[in-house]
């Protein structure tokens, strides 16, 4: 039988508000040295893959430390044969309904890197339906997070579980890079580019945000892109890329598979075929507009339209006679369709290269497209027709052409400027490791003035333990609230320069640590970790230690106002104070009239009162109105 069990009153009185409050410190110091000083953080290594400083034993580690990989050369270890492990971050994979050319791309090359050796993964927005872990074609997928969150869900797989697991991270940029160059642990990162934005956020969403994230917030996050090395698909491209300041752009023309002419005749009536996801970037109205008024001129016309999107609903209510909505279609039926009719039309705002410009020029169909960014390359690498970008001047072409090109056969033409999927994938990744490993050269080898001052202060730096410094420097001012009266009697003032020379070595130090000199603390467990000045050659590796600096920093700066005559920090009816006694006098009653009213208010008033006092005189306000206040 069970003894009977009571339950008292006990149990709220065993809440201790003491062990509350240290349990709140507790987390936020777990919180700072997780998020801010990174004091979990594996052993850092220098570029080049050098080994951490002597002394560095095993008992060094950190908690949650995942094993760390030696980049050493990258592009040595591929012309060796060694396999690499590669991340890929990109929003989205061929699963995802809204994939499009670069998810192609991007499966493509990565099958290829697969198919030499190496190991892929590759990160991307879970999708309905879709596991979280899958694996295709050899590619591990792992699918985390929505449109706007995949990228802080990709950082957080990297801190979590893939960090020190990868070689080379490529940061796939579809308007917004997912910034790896910048995740902790240091691994060579390159980025690919495909194409950027612009002109592309006024047609997808409202024009304030448009032109908010085209002049403002996609600058700022290209700008990212200056400290890697870039690849992109077309001239294009990069020249846009050097618009945003991004000078390491290497171009490495897009893929295609060969693909024979199926044995198929042309169509009888002129025929034009759009393909595309009709979406407002695609501007699929515009070609529905320029068939309009061919029509109009050629009765017999016909337009096919391949592809599904957001506008097909109203693009089928006001299509003209002659459209064809044939939806998403077999790649077999789309190269048939290529075949049989005699030219391609393209309107997107933007492309990277205009993919289906070459796909139509492999059986020998030309293109007739705007003349913009990417589909400016492809076009006139296959030999096709530039026009403006309006309506207008496209269905002035078609009616040109289509009439000569239904009677006697379109022009003889060859799909150029691009190469096989096995060479671009060879081509990405040695591009990718060859600059990554000559910026890693750079930085061990170019030692510039900022490194050199670094290092020839890193002494200094080292004893400028901040929190040791900290702690002094704070009793001290907590040792002179007493003192409110302006001689230096005692060697009050003496102590006050020592207060404010504490400060200012703790916030040296601090600024050291954000600057990741080497710090040597004996008994804080971090002696022997090396800190490199830089990292993937992008300059400085910080830390993000600017809030401890900042609240020394300011801390100093009061001290000092409070040192010197004239100071705002301070009561309105006492001259200044030595040292930081206005630490004292906030906490004193504030009189505003000889008579020394408000000095016998309660001391559980005292503080507030004085704080009130304080920011009135240091807003302007007079004496009269403290009274009143009083």
């Amino acid at each position: 039988a069970e003894l009977p069990v009571t339950i008292g009153e006990r149990f709220p009185s065993t809440i201790s508000p003491r062990s509350v409050w240290r349990m709140l410190q507790d987390t936020l110091a777990t919180f700072w040295r997780l998020r801010i000083l990174h004091f979990y953080d594996p052993p850092l290594t220098a570029p080049g893959g050098a080994t951490a400083a002597a002394g560095a034993g095993s008992n060094d580690r950190r908690w949650g430390e995942a094993p760390t990989t030696e980049p050493g050369d990258l592009a040595e270890r591929l012309r060796n044969g060694e396999r690499l492990r590669i991340l890929v971050c990109n929003w989205r994979d061929l699963s995802h309904p809204h994939a499009g050319g670069a998810e192609v791309y991007t499966h493509r090359v990565a099958r290829t890197w697969v198919a030499a050796g190496h190991e892929v993964t590759w990160f991307c927005a879970a999708v309905d339906g879709q596991p979280s872990l899958d694996a295709i074609d050899g590619i591990r997928i792992v699918r985390r997070g929505g449109r706007h969150t995949v990228y802080r869900q990709a950082r957080r797989y990297w801190e979590r579980q893939a960090r020190g697991r990868f070689d080379l991270i490529i940061d796939e940029v579809n308007t917004r890079p997912f910034g790896a160059a910048r995740w902790p642990g240091g691994t060579p990162t390159a980025a690919l580019v495909h194409q950027v934005a612009k002109e592309v956020w006024f047609h997808e969403v409202w024009w304030p945000v448009a032109a908010l994230g085209r002049f403002l917030v996609e600058p700022r996050w290209l700008r990212r892109l200056r400290s890697v090395p870039v690849v992109t698909v077309s001239a294009s491209s990069a020249a846009s890329l050097h618009q945003f300041g991004v000078d390491d752009v290497t171009v490495v023309p897009e893929g295609i598979d060969a693909v024979e002419r199926p044995n198929v005749e042309r169509e009888e009536h002129p025929t034009v075929v759009f393909v595309g996801r009709l979406a407002r970037n695609k501007r699929p109205d515009h070609a529905v507009d320029a068939f309009r008024r061919v029509v109009s001129r050629l009765p017999d016309a016909r337009l096919w339209i391949i592809g599904t999107g957001p506008m097909e609903a109203s693009l089928r209510a006001s299509a003209p006679a002659g459209v064809e909505f044939l939806g998403r279609v077999p790649e077999r039926e789309k190269v048939k369709r290529l075949a049989r009719a005699h030219c391609l039309v393209a309107t997107s705002v933007r492309e990277g290269w205009g993919l289906t410009v070459t796909e139509a020029a492999q059986v020998g169909t030309p293109a007739v497209a705007y003349d913009v960014d990417g589909l400016r390359d492809s076009v006139s690498a296959s030999g096709g027709v530039l026009v403006p970008p309006q309506p207008e001047a496209l269905a002035e072409a078609l009616v040109d052409r289509l009439p000569r090109w239904t009677a006697g056969g379109p022009p003889a033409i060859q799909a150029e400027g691009v190469l096989p999927w096995a060479a671009v994938a060879e081509e990405v990744l040695s591009t990718a490791c060859e600059r990554v490993s000559a910026r890693r050269r750079e930085a061990a080898a170019g030692e510039d003035v900022s490194v050199a001052w670094r290092r020839m202060l890193a002494p200094v730096a080292a004893a400028c333990d901040r929190r040791a410094w900290s702690v002094a420097g704070i009793a001290a001012l907590v040792a002179l609230a007493p003192f409110t009266e302006v001689a230096a009697t005692g060697g009050a003032r003496d102590v006050a320069v020592v207060a404010l020379a504490c400060l200012a070595v703790a916030t040296i130090g601090t600024w050291a640590e954000a600057l990741r000199w080497p710090l040597a603390h004996p008994g804080a467990g971090t002696s022997g970790r090396e800190f490199p000045v830089a990292r993937d050659g992008a300059g400085p590796a910080r830390r993000q230690a600017w809030l401890p600096m900042a609240v020394v920093g300011v801390a100093t700066a009061a001290a000092a106002q409070s040192w010197f005559a004239g100071a705002g920090v301070r009561t309105a009816d006492r001259p200044p104070a030595v040292g930081a006694a206005w630490l004292h006098q906030l906490g004193a009653a504030f009189s505003a009239s000889p008579a020394g009213a408000g000095r016998n208010f309660p001391v559980a008033l005292q503080l507030p009162l004085g704080v009130t006092g304080n920011l009135v005189h240091v807003l302007g306000g007079s004496a009269a109105l403290n009274e009143r206040l009083w």
